[in-house]
């Protein structure tokens, strides 16, 4: 990696493939993209990263605000959290 290291984690597929370009034409190494907290925890636990942009909802059991909780406790990463577009869907 030679950018800064970022995780995107969302439930929303569009919203992932819209971001993710963007963030690598920035010059970010982009980890992920992860749509659940489970695959978001692998990424970082195999890459590390600095910061984490993440969606309210995400597949799976876990939401945004848990998933954060967890990277801050485990790994000190700094979490930016995306508020969910109107009329999407999980």
């Amino acid at each position: 990696m030679n950018g800064k290291a970022v995780l995107v984690a969302h439930a929303d597929r569009q919203f992932l493939d819209d971001i993710v370009p963007t963030l690598s034409d920035l010059g970010y190494d982009v980890v992920g993209p992860a749509r659940s907290a489970r695959e978001a925890l692998a990424y970082v636990a195999q890459t590390g990263v600095e910061l984490a942009l993440i969606g309210e909802r995400l597949a799976g059991e876990r939401d945004g605000r848990t998933l954060g909780q967890a990277l801050r406790a485990n790994w000190g990463v700094c979490c930016a959290y995306l508020k969910d577009r109107a009329g999407t869907a999980a």
